[in-house]
């Protein structure tokens, strides 16, 4: 979760499901901006309005260890839905 440049919004990710959602704090609307087949792990929109985060990709298992691929996006813009909670 992070509050945004704005001081208005707030950016929330969910590492179960892959959705970012962006939450407008005065007005408690929800605006679901990214949805991924893997869980988002972290969030952060840079000055610039571009959207980076990071995302598991899969578990691997080998014989030794247990690990996660991850990746590290970035977005210049994202669509919304929007609606209210």
């Amino acid at each position: 979760m992070m509050l945004e440049h704005d001081q208005q919004h707030i950016l929330m990710s969910d590492i179960t499901d892959g959705k970012i959602y962006r939450v407008n704090v005065a007005t408690e609307v929800v605006e679901l901006i990214y949805d991924h087949p893997y869980g988002i792990n972290t969030i952060y929109r840079d000055k610039t309005g571009a959207l980076w985060f990071s995302q598991s990709l899969q578990k691997v298992l080998t014989k030794q260890k247990c690990f996660y691929n991850m990746q590290i996006y970035r977005y210049p813009m994202v669509r919304c839905i929007e609606w209210q909670i």
